[in-house]
């Protein structure tokens, strides 16, 4: 079973579903993709699926970046 959830933005939808024993309930992030001609091939839709730990972390991420406190990542 899903819920959809109200959303502070307009171009993302939020949906809640019940996860399975191990995750509980988890969220999809939904957003139309970007304006292209759609074939067959093309995805008209991009989702993000993530647990409850996984939207804190996700959300912690997103309020640095935000607040203009992200840290870039290096991979030498």
């Amino acid at each position: 079973m899903s819920t959809e959830l109200k959303s502070k933005t307009e171009s993302i939808s939020l949906t809640r579903f019940a996860g399975c024993l191990s995750t509980g309930a988890c969220i999809i992030l939904t957003q139309r993709a970007e304006e292209t001609t759609p074939s067959p091939l093309d995805h008209i839709f991009q989702n993000i699926r993530l647990t409850r730990t996984e939207a804190a972390l996700l959300a912690a991420d997103l309020l640095d970046f935000a607040q203009g406190k992200e840290i870039e990542e290096y991979n030498n």
